[in-house]
């Protein structure tokens, strides 16, 4: 049984030769039994350590405010705040 995942995804590499490439994570996700036990922590702690494994020297991931215990496990593992964006919802 899945208890946590992570979606990664590196970006088309630069001209230069050997350049450092940038991943993103799309997702890391946590079966709600399993939360507060420190498996999206492992999780996305191999997704880091399979990016280094890729010549990926910069890792970039998004969430909503909000969400304090995603801010919180990106924090921790050594992501800092880069820029906010801004969504616009109608409900119809």
């Amino acid at each position: 049984r899945v208890l946590a995942y992570v979606t990664c995804k590196i970006a088309p590499p630069s001209a230069r030769e050997g350049a450092p490439r940038t991943g993103s994570i799309g997702l890391v996700a946590t079966a709600e039994e399993a939360r507060g036990q420190g498996i999206a922590r492992a999780a996305l702690e191999g997704a880091l350590d399979w990016f280094r494994t890729q010549n990926v020297r910069t890792v970039e991931v998004g969430t909503q405010m909000q969400n304090m215990p995603a801010c919180r496990l990106y924090e921790q593992n050594g992501f800092r705040m880069s820029r906010m964006g801004l969504t616009y919802r109608r409900l119809l």
